[in-house]
């Protein structure tokens, strides 16, 4: 037997907001079949019991990415030693990897395109990658909370921290925040200052 509830309702007990539930619903990724019946009301199908996501031994299995990441296109030499760092530890531990993304982005931007669509795929129950600062620079322990409530893991090969272009992700986020608050003059202008105040630390 199944019963139909509201999608509010289904994505507090998917343990995921209404926002990510009505994208999946629009992307056809709901786990559930759903109905928009009028203009505000989107039903979802579920079982009589259905109090969650699908359990972990479910018969369908998830799909395992990884997932590499720099800063700047200077950097871009970087992203096949972290393929290479993900595939070796997939080979080691007999795990099957269905895809690596590949992006260009500071850690600090949290509307990264290609890690959006893997935070926004429920087949994909297991991301792996070098260093969790590759995933993300701040908020990291609250996004592999929120996966876990969902039945998804984040697996982390290096747990040490990585810094090598830290100062550069700063920037980046100074700059960009720089040009929404006071535009791109503003911006350009903070560049300047924060790259004058880096050469002369490095003079030091």
């Amino acid at each position: 037997m199944s019963k139909r509830i509201r999608l509010g309702e289904y994505a507090e007990k998917m343990c995921i907001s209404r926002m990510t539930a009505l994208r999946w619903f629009h992307d056809g990724k709901l786990p559930h079949p759903a109905q928009k019946i009028s203009e505000r009301i989107i039903l979802v199908e579920v079982p009589d019991d259905f109090d969650g996501p699908v359990p972990e031994n479910d018969s369908t299995p998830g799909k395992t990415v990884g997932y590499a990441r720099v800063s700047t296109r200077k950097q871009e030499n970087s992203l096949p030693h972290q393929k290479l760092a993900i595939l070796e530890y997939a080979n080691k531990n007999n795990i099957t990897i269905d895809k690596i993304y590949e992006e260009i982005g500071s850690g600090f931007n949290e509307n990264r395109r290609k890690l959006s669509k893997i935070l926004s795929d429920p087949t994909i129950t297991t991301i792996i990658v070098e260093h969790k600062d590759r995933l993300a620079r701040s908020n990291f322990n609250l996004l592999k909370k929120t996966l876990e409530s969902q039945n998804r893991e984040i697996i982390v090969i290096e747990n040490d921290e990585l810094d090598d272009d830290l100062v550069t992700e700063i920037t980046e986020f100074m700059v960009s925040a720089a040009g929404r608050l006071y535009g791109k003059r503003g911006a350009e202008r903070v560049r300047k200052n924060l790259e004058k105040t880096q050469e002369e630390l490095s003079h030091e």
